[in-house]
């Protein structure tokens, strides 16, 4: 890619109580204006040649309210759910819902499910563990995939977590919230 927009998710129910012990969580009625209101902030917002999201709802929910416009106008665009872009614990809201729930939830949305596989959203056993080492080298993979199949302008909508590993910056990551992104912040790189 020549520019990416990497964004974190509106505000979801777990962000309201810092609730961690709810699945996969939904973006709040907040959350969904953050989103509607973010499609007006991103720069040439039409040029967007490439979208992946985390395979989580809320994650799925930003991305589709944010570009509704250009998937509207371009119907051959859809949002990649990418499982290497999933949040780094295993709190229950960081966990995602099976692939059989996500088919069901999404079936008439332009999304792309057909990168996750059964266990994609196992945090107890294999790679998607919420160790250091594995986030570093699924962040490292998500990097690799992006470089390698996205030309032009990409959006990412992942987690405020992923995105430190995502971008090795660290800033703002010990804060109480555990991260430096606030909801439905956005921030462009170029290349």
């Amino acid at each position: 890619p020549t520019v990416l927009h990497l964004i974190r998710h509106g505000q979801a129910d777990h962000n309201l109580h810092e609730d961690y012990d709810l699945p996969d969580t939904s973006l709040t009625p907040e959350g969904e204006q953050q989103s509607l209101a973010l499609a007006y902030k991103i720069p040439n917002i039409s040029s967007i040649t490439c979208i992946y999201a985390s395979p989580m709802r809320r994650t799925l929910q930003t991305a589709l309210l944010t570009f509704r416009g250009v998937l509207h106008l371009r119907p051959d665009l859809r949002i990649i759910a990418l499982p290497e872009l999933q949040e780094t614990s295993d709190f229950a809201c960081d966990t995602g819902s099976s692939l059989a729930q996500l088919r069901l939830e999404f079936k008439s949305e332009p999304v792309d499910l057909s990168r996750l596989f059964e266990g994609w959203n196992d945090k107890k056993e294999g790679r998607f563990r919420p160790t250091t080492d594995l986030t570093e080298q699924r962040a490292g993979e998500a990097r690799k995939i992006i470089r390698d199949e996205a030309e032009g302008t990409v959006a990412i909508v992942a987690h405020g977590g992923v995105n430190h590993y995502f971008t090795e910056d660290w800033e703002g990551s010990s804060s109480g919230s555990g991260t430096g992104w606030k909801n439905c912040e956005y921030r462009t790189y170029k290349f």
